[in-house]
């Protein structure tokens, strides 16, 4: 039971951080994003 609620709060947060960085990149298509991303 320990297990599966660590790994849903773990996968969740997870979730959360890739929304975070979808978001951030979303709004953030500028020429210094653009070479973040490249490089």
């Amino acid at each position: 039971m320990d297990i599966c609620w660590h790994c849903h709060a773990y996968r969740g947060s997870l979730y959360l951080k890739l929304k975070e960085i979808e978001a951030y990149l979303k709004s953030g298509n500028t020429s210094s994003g653009n070479k973040k991303i490249s490089s």
